[in-house]
C-alpha cells in the first residue's frame, strides 16, 4: 500500500497553501512599474539568461538584510507564470507574493513585510525589466529618512521617537550605535520592531525607511548634518506617517485578499485531507486484517502449548492399534476369496 504526497501541490504549510505573506493588515500589491508585460505570451530570459532583483527586507527575529532573487531562464526561456513561481519559492518565507497584475501584465509584490527593491536594468533576450527599476512597498505606512545615511561621529548624536497606540520609544544614535548603515539599522531595530514598525534600506541601499502595517506617530531630533535623517528638520510634536498605504494597499484590499487565498487554501487542503483519509482507510484495514491474522496465530499457538501430553500419546498409540487391527481384518477378508478359487482349480 502507498499513496503519494509528494509534490508542491500536496503541501500544507503556508507557502503550499499560498498564504504566506498573507495579512489583513496591510499587504496590498505593489507593482513594479519597470517590468514589462509579462502576461502576453510572449517567453523571457531564453538562452539561460538571468536577471538578479535585490531585496531590502526586515522582519521580526531578523536582522534587516538583502536578499537577492536571481531569476533564470532556460534555452527555450520561460513564461510569466515561470516568473512569478521562482520569486515564490524565493521570497515565500520571508511573506512575500509576487504575482501578474490583471491589467498591466506587470510583475506586483504583496505582503505585510517591510521591503523595498532594486532591479539592475538588463539587455538582451526579454528581459523582465529592461531598464533599471526600483520599488517600495506601499501597502505599509512609511516614513522616510535622509535618501544617503552619513555615519554619526564623536559626539554626534540623533534621537527619534515612535508611537503607536499609547506605547512610545525612543533611540538615540551615536558614534558607536550609529556609525554605519548597518549598525543604525540594527540598533533602530532593536528598538521599534516590537511596536510594529521596521527599519529597512531604501531602494538605492544607500539610506534608511520606516515602514508599518499601521499607523504610527515620531518625532525627531536630527544632526545637523549626520545620520538616518541628516540634514532634515526637527519635528517636535507627534506627527503621522507621512505617507499612508496607496489605493488597493490598505485594510480593505488586503482582507478582500486574504478571503480569496483562504478559500483557495481550503480547497486545496481539502484535495490533501481526502488522498490522507483514503491512505488512512487502507491503513485501517490493513490493521484489522494483521490483528487477525495475530490472533488466529496465538490461539493455535495456545492449543499447542496446552495440551495433555499423556492424554494425546494415548490417543494417538489407540488409533495406531485400531489402524492395524483396521489392516488385519481388511487382509484376512480378502483371503477368504482366494481360498475358495484355490479349491475350485484343485
Amino acid at each position: 500500500m502507498s499513496i503519494d504526497l509528494s509534490g508542491s501541490s500536496n503541501r500544507v504549510d503556508a507557502v503550499g497553501l499560498g498564504l504566506s505573506g498573507t495579512s489583513i493588515a496591510a499587504g496590498g500589491a505593489t507593482e513594479l512599474s519597470a517590468s514589462n508585460d509579462l502576461s502576453t505570451g510572449t517567453t523571457f530570459l531564453s538562452g539561460t539568461t538571468s536577471q538578479a532583483f535585490t531585496f531590502r527586507i526586515a522582519m521580526n527575529g531578523m536582522p534587516a538584510t538583502d536578499i537577492t532573487v536571481t531569476i533564470t531562464g532556460d534555452s527555450d526561456g520561460i513564461s510569466g507564470n515561470d516568473v512569478v513561481t521562482q520569486f515564490n519559492n524565493a521570497l515565500g518565507s520571508y511573506g512575500i507574493s509576487a504575482s501578474l497584475n490583471g491589467s498591466t501584465g506587470k510583475l506586483q509584490f504583496s505582503g505585510a513585510t517591510a521591503f523595498t527593491l532594486n532591479v539592475a536594468g538588463q539587455t538582451g533576450t526579454n528581459p523582465i525589466v529592461s531598464g533599471a527599476g526600483t520599488m517600495t512597498n506601499t501597502s505599509m505606512y512609511r516614513l522616510s529618512g535622509a535618501a544617503s545615511f552619513v555615519a554619526l561621529s564623536g559626539a554626534d548624536t540623533e534621537t527619534v521617537e515612535f508611537k503607536v497606540g499609547s506605547q512610545s520609544v525612543s533611540v538615540t544614535l551615536n558614534s558607536s550605535n550609529g556609525g554605519t548603515l548597518q549598525s543604525a539599522l540594527n540598533t533602530l531595530n532593536g528598538a521599534i520592531n516590537g511596536l510594529g514598525i521596521y527599519a529597512v534600506k531604501n531602494a538605492a541601499g544607500t539610506g534608511v525607511e520606516f515602514q508599518s502595517a499601521a499607523n504610527f506617530q515620531y518625532k525627531l531630533d536630527a544632526d545637523d548634518d549626520k545620520g538616518v535623517f541628516a540634514a532634515m528638520a526637527d519635528v517636535t510634536t507627534w506627527t503621522d506617517a507621512p505617507t499612508t498605504p496607496s489605493a488597493g494597499g490598505g485594510v480593505t484590499s488586503a482582507a478582500e485578499a486574504a478571503i480569496t487565498k483562504i478559500t483557495t487554501a481550503v480547497a486545496n487542503l481539502g484535495l490533501v485531507q481526502g488522498k490522507v483519509g483514503t491512505a488512512q482507510n487502507k491503513l485501517q484495514y490493513s490493521i484489522q486484517l494483521a490483528q487477525s491474522q495475530v490472533a488466529s496465530f496465538s490461539a493455535a499457538e495456545s492449543r499447542i502449548r496446552d495440551a495433555d501430553v499423556a492424554a494425546e500419546a494415548a490417543n494417538l498409540t489407540k488409533a495406531q492399534v485400531m489402524q492395524q487391527a483396521s489392516l488385519a481384518a481388511m487382509a484376512q477378508a480378502n483371503s477368504a476369496p482366494q481360498s475358495v478359487l484355490a479349491l475350485l482349480r484343485g
